[in-house]
């Protein structure tokens, strides 16, 4: 939905994503201040709806301690 709005503007659109293991985001929940449960977590990965490339202009996918895993588009 943000994306469209913005290429309804006619704004360039970069899409920023990070693919985590499961048992990265477990670990990160488990240094937050406030943390979820268990539950809410697979809840969220369970529904989780991946962009597609073609919402945005550039797509850079970021994957565990920040480690590049794909880019596309002209940067």
């Amino acid at each position: 939905m943000i994306c469209q709005l913005g290429l309804q503007y006619g704004a360039l659109i970069t899409i920023v994503a990070f693919q985590l293991t499961e048992s990265a985001l477990q670990a990160n929940n488990k240094n937050r201040l406030h943390t979820v449960s268990d539950e809410v977590l697979k809840s969220q990965l369970d529904r989780l709806q991946w962009p597609a490339r073609t919402e945005g202009h550039r797509m850079l996918v970021m994957g565990d301690l920040g480690v590049e895993l794909s880019r596309a588009g002209r940067f």
